[in-house]
């Protein structure tokens, strides 16, 4: 069934006897429009095999059904199970998964079902976008590409420039694994119920290998992450709280990687934080 409208969503719910669930983040697609858009966004054809994250009432899943090869759907809110068999009852290249994506028993148990590489789509929740990208990209999954609608702050933070106020550990994990492209803002207006935020569409596109190479991803991580644990302060405070470290040690380590001593955690960029943590690396196993 091809959902374009409110009131085809409002019948939807009488139907069934639910309402959007504010728990879960629930805003459902709207414009039909904007539903093209998206699944033309994917990139997928009858050679690709698609993992959805949350289809709720499964408009931009009937869009994905009919370009994919298979659709495998991760649902967390059980009361949208008949929901879902009711309006993708015309595909047979579709199954639903009802579970929590962070869950990795779901995430495997989703993935195990898909032909790889596979693309990801997904309409993700403010509370939960980060640590869905991240379970995903960290997991070892032979992932291609994730096309995800999102909260305009995130999306703005994970595409950020060095030096800017939305720059942070996001930004540059994201660089570390991927390329991220911005491709267009959907207005509160195309959603039902309408959120107090604008949303935009992001396109990942997973590299091969990690963009830098480095002696210690988990070193690496950590120096990202002890960087930006308090903003305000300078990348010399935050690395000797962090590593334990006297601040004098840790400015003859900036010195060493031509990173000025009073530079702030913002301002370095996915290649300086490999060249400091392969130094900070190389000093822990002296």
């Amino acid at each position: 069934m091809e959902i374009n409208s409110l009131s085809q969503i409002k019948d939807i719910m009488e139907r069934f006897n639910i309402a959007p669930n504010k728990g879960f983040g629930q805003n459902f697609l709207i414009d039909k429009g904007v539903l093209e858009k998206i699944a033309d966004a994917a990139q997928i054809d009858k050679n690709t095999d698609v993992l959805e994250i949350g289809p709720g009432m499964g408009a931009l899943t009937d869009r994905l059904c009919s370009r994919a090869k298979k659709v495998v759907c991760i649902e967390i809110d059980g009361g949208m199970l008949p929901v879902l068999d009711y309006t993708l009852c015309d595909h047979d290249n579709v199954e639903i998964i009802n579970g929590d994506v962070l869950d990795k028993k779901v995430r495997e148990a989703a993935v195990s079902r898909l032909d790889t590489p596979f693309s990801i789509s997904a309409n993700l929740p403010y509370y939960i976008t980060t640590p869905i990208i991240m379970a995903f990209l960290e997991g070892g999954y032979n992932l291609s590409s994730m096309t995800l609608m999102m909260q305009k702050e995130v999306a703005e933070r994970i595409c950020a420039d060095p030096g800017s106020k939305s720059y942070g550990i996001l930004t540059v994990c994201m660089n570390y694994y991927a390329d991220v492209k911005i491709l267009f803002t959907i207005s509160p207006e195309c959603f039902y119920p309408r959120p107090k935020v604008e949303s935009m569409l992001i396109r990942i596109s997973k590299l091969e290998k990690p963009r830098i190479n480095v002696k210690d991803e988990n070193m690496f991580f950590k120096v990202v992450k002890a960087s930006f644990a308090m903003r305000r302060k300078t990348l010399v405070n935050n690395l000797s709280g962090a590593f334990k470290m006297p601040k004098s040690e840790v400015c003859a380590v900036l010195e060493r990687c031509g990173i000025p001593t009073d530079i702030r955690g913002e301002r370095l960029t996915l290649e300086q934080y490999g060249v400091l943590s392969d130094e900070i690396f190389s000093k822990t196993v002296e």
